[in-house]
């Protein structure tokens, strides 16, 4: 998978080990739809923010 973050998700997933279990956790939709995105993700708590976000606007 191309992560097309490279100054966010992608520094974040390298650097904090728990982000990417978390990250890696998520189903397949999910990780394409949060690289995707035009939000720069740069924390473990923007991340996990913004997968919410993703999965509450699909069951709406």
């Amino acid at each position: 998978m191309t992560i097309r973050q490279p100054d966010g998700l992608q520094t974040l997933l390298e650097h904090n080990i728990k982000a990417n279990h978390y990250f890696y956790s998520l189903p397949t939709y999910l990780r394409d739809l949060v690289c995707r995105s035009h939000e720069t993700i740069r924390t473990e708590t923007e991340l996990h923010q913004y997968a919410d976000d993703i999965q509450r606007g699909l069951h709406e």
